[in-house]
């Protein structure tokens, strides 16, 4: 287990010794505590409230806490903060046969924490600290579209950003790695595609799919798709004024 002598820790009611360790080890803890440890004066911390992987290995999905922290000039920090890790994201732009505009493939499915029955997203899922980015796009790609997908075939939309970008940082500690891939299909194609649902039922997923025009990307709510669009659509504009001069 990583050690932390310098810092002291508290964990909530009911936290066995197993528990207490699994969480130390977790990677975005691991990872958060020793950049606070290099950046900060950190003395204690105090999780507040943790939610677990529902799949092996015994990892902290969630940590909320409280860190008693001040900045290397020795003054006070706010230090409220929510582990979760990092995350990909992929937008998923289809070419349909005889239609001029591409097509944006999206997801639809319940967000509580925006109050959302159906929000539409672009295909995306969390890094457990042991797969590269690339890899988990992949998977999230199968698991939430039904696409079988190569590495080589993500196009990656931040390549000035090779440790994603941070998604708000008031608060959490999560890095956003976005991918675009595109794919030329058939109508009859699009129409499988969107069929059927899609995501995990044990860990409560039930996605749908859509296929909207591109240029409704500008109405997406969720930040990360919103961004991937954006970027996606200025590389698409940059190309297309080059081929015009």
């Amino acid at each position: 287990m990583e050690e932390f002598g310098s810092i002291s820790f508290s964990f909530p009611a009911g936290f066995s010794e197993t528990d207490r360790r699994a969480l130390l080890e977790t990677p975005m803890v691991v990872r958060w505590l020793r950049k606070m440890e290099r950046e900060f004066r950190l003395s204690r911390v105090e999780f507040v409230s943790v939610d677990w992987m529902r799949r092996e290995p015994h990892r902290a999905l969630f940590a909320k806490l409280r860190a008693d922290a001040r900045d290397l000039s020795g003054r006070p920090t706010n230090g409220i903060v929510l582990l979760r890790g990092d995350a990909v994201g992929i937008l998923v732009v289809l070419r349909v046969e005889g239609e001029a505009e591409p097509r944006l493939l999206l997801t639809r499915q319940a967000r509580v924490p925006a109050a959302e029955p159906s929000l539409a997203e672009i295909p995306a899922g969390m890094m457990d600290g042991s797969e590269s980015p690339r890899e988990v796009a992949v998977r999230e790609m199968k698991e939430e579209t039904g696409l079988d997908v190569s590495e080589e075939e993500l196009v990656d939309l931040l390549p000035a950003h090779p440790d994603g970008y941070l998604s708000s940082v008031g608060l959490m500690d999560e890095r956003l790695y976005l991918f675009a891939y595109e794919k030329t299909v058939t109508a009859d194609e699009l129409r499988k595609i969107c069929s059927g649902e899609f995501g995990l039922a044990e860990e409560n997923e039930h996605i749908v799919l859509e296929a909207v025009p591109a240029s409704r990307g500008a109405e997406l709510q969720d930040g990360k798709s919103l961004t991937a669009w954006a970027l996606w659509n200025l590389g698409r504009n940059a190309h297309q004024e080059g081929e015009t001069r």
